[in-house]
Parts: structure tokens; C-alpha cells; sequence
């Protein structure tokens, strides 16, 4: 099962692959949504419910996460957990795979105030990039 992120990113997460993985990548999903990518990507009527679904869970972390104070950024309130890198991968796997550009990443930056931003931000210092 997915949840709403992944039909809205399915096709610039593709486009990521090195052609070996997307040998695997392509048959693999279309199997598990019973479609071509494309087809599941492009359904009629989908995408705007499934941003909307997306920025639902967004309002739901956030009321979790807000619990312990207004200000708190993190589900460990002044340092990551576990369902933090959870958070903060898919937040940085829609960022790059679909461009801070892209209408589905801005909708996201505004969305809960900027909190999002603010969240990826000071989630920084634990990011690391092996090239």
C-alpha cells in the first residue's frame, strides 16, 4: 500500500534511476498498482485529492508534533527521533525528486506556516550527502 505522497512523485522518482534500477523499479510498481506509471500518475481527478490527503497528514504531524508547545519542530521536541528521519526523508524525497520549483514542493512550503521549511531547515545539521 502507499499513501498519498507516492502517485504524486511516481514518474520524477523513475526519472531518478540509474536505467538498471528502473529495469526493476518500472515492472515492480506497475504490478503493485495495477497500471502503467504513467496511467497511476495522470488518473483523472486524482492528483488534487491526493495533494489534498497529503497536506491532511502534514496537518495531522504537525498537531502531533505541537503537543509538547506551538514552537516545537521535532517529534523528540528539541532533537530528531526516529519518526523524524522517517519525516524528513520523505519531505527531502519530494524536495529533490520533484524540484523546489515544483507546485507540489511550494504547496508543501507553505503549507502549516512555513513549518516545513522551518523543519527541513533545522534538520540540516543531520543531513549528510556521501558522494
Amino acid at each position: 500500500t502507499y499513501g498519498p505522497m507516492f502517485p504524486l512523485c511516481v514518474l520524477a522518482i523513475q526519472a531518478c534511476l540509474f536505467p538498471q534500477a528502473q529495469e526493476w523499479f518500472v515492472p515492480r510498481t506497475e504490478k503493485i498498482v495495477g497500471m502503467p506509471l504513467r496511467e497511476f500518475y495522470e488518473q483523472d481527478g486524482q492528483r488534487d485529492l491526493r495533494m489534498k490527503e497529503l497536506l491532511g497528514v502534514l496537518d495531522d504531524v504537525e498537531r502531533w508534533i505541537t503537543t509538547e508547545g506551538p514552537d516545537v519542530l521535532f517529534f523528540g521536541v528539541d532533537r530528531p527521533v526516529n519518526a523524524d528521519t522517517a519525516l524528513a526523508g520523505i519531505l527531502t524525497c519530494i524536495e529533490r525528486t520533484m524540484g523546489e520549483e515544483s507546485e507540489i514542493w511550494g504547496q508543501i512550503a507553505q503549507a502549516n506556516g512555513g513549518r516545513w521549511i522551518r523543519y527541513m531547515k533545522a534538520f540540516e545539521k543531520w543531513q549528510m550527502i556521501d558522494s
